[in-house]
């Protein structure tokens, strides 16, 4: 009896420091995914990388995930494997190229430039129209565009 408590102890304390590992593990991966530093590692994003670090949202904007990542940490967490995949799939698979804002891209940083940007926004009559419409080179700069 005692002997299979024991087991069942240890058992336990296995599972525990594995998953304890594993989520530590995940954790730093997800903080080091997020850094403008891991964007800019990408050489096909250096001049995204560039026009963001001379620009105004450079002292607001943290990071490119305060603007290319969903704020919700579950939609976040899904789309930041899918379309970081996808991304990696693309330049591995064929010639590097710049990497284009997918259509549910371009929502996720409209909603995000109304969430900073809510009081400017509020006095704007939006007519369905997007952020991106008139800002599109806001704040990479239409050289990014021309490409």
């Amino acid at each position: 009896m005692k002997l299979d408590n024991l087991l069942s102890s240890k058992r336990v304390s296995i599972v525990l420091v594995a998953f304890l590992l594993i989520g530590g593990l995940s954790y730093a991966g997800y903080e080091a995914t997020s850094t403008s530093q891991f964007c800019r590692s990408c050489h096909v994003m250096e001049d995204a990388y560039q026009s963001w670090y001379h620009s105004a949202h450079r002292s607001v904007v943290v990071s490119c995930t305060d603007c290319h990542m969903p704020k919700s940490l579950g939609y976040k967490l899904v789309y930041k494997v899918t379309s970081g995949t996808r991304d990696i799939y693309k330049n591995i698979a064929g010639p590097p190229d710049v990497i284009k804002a997918k259509e549910e891209t371009i929502k996720i940083v409209n909603e995000n430039c109304k969430r900073c940007h809510a009081k400017m926004v509020a006095k704007i009559n939006m007519n369905g129209r997007r952020c991106t419409d008139c800002h599109r080179y806001i704040p990479h700069g239409a050289s990014l565009a021309e490409r």
